[in-house]
């Protein structure tokens, strides 16, 4: 099956309402000819459920600014026989961060007062915590043999922001960024 060697490892699956410094990635079937991809339609799944996140409204600006700019990109939906098929995944994970703050006395070594810890000085630990979002959008090919032919990765971190119209343009800025990289340039 061409699925298992598409992509090199699974992606956590985690959500995306208004980010900030998004980073994107993508991975596709390097063997697929995306030339002839021209309509496409949503693949039918689960409504996803959580804690803390507006399911239905994320559906709907993800799935708008998707259809958006793919039709940009030449592309039509299409309810007959599409080309390619689109599905998105969404969650939100805590991350804990862990930084260390060096402190202490002042110059080192035989220049004067000396800096570290056998100079009085010494090292803190801090932990913080924040909201990981990512926002995964896969392209299948019609045919379930073939299965998934391009994945994008979008993950930044959820701002505390609780503006809608910030939070759905953090949303489009993650799919436009996404689909920029698709269709993937051709292998020369």
């Amino acid at each position: 099956m061409r699925v298992s060697r598409l992509l090199l490892a699974a992606v956590v699956v985690v959500a995306l309402p208004a980010c900030s410094g998004i980073s994107v990635d993508s991975v596709h079937d390097v063997q697929y000819d995306f030339t002839d991809l021209n309509s496409y339609a949503w693949e039918a799944k689960q409504p996803e459920t959580g804690p803390d996140l507006p399911y239905e409204l994320l559906d709907r600006w993800i799935r708008n600014s998707v259809d958006t700019t793919l039709a940009t990109k030449g592309y039509t939906e299409s309810s007959g026989s599409p080309s390619f098929k689109v599905i998105y995944y969404i969650g939100v994970d805590e991350i804990t961060g862990v930084s260390t703050t060096y402190y202490g006395g002042g110059w080192g070594g035989y220049w004067g007062y000396g800096w570290g810890p056998y100079y009085g000085g010494g090292t803190a630990v801090n932990t913080y915590r924040y909201d990981e979002a990512t926002l995964i959008i896969d392209i299948l090919d019609p045919n379930p043999e073939v299965g998934l032919i391009w994945r994008g990765i979008a993950k930044g971190t959820v701002s505390e922001n609780k503006d809608s119209a910030k939070q759905q343009a953090g949303v489009d800025e993650a799919v436009q960024r996404l689909l920029m990289r698709f269709p993937p340039e051709a292998s020369q």
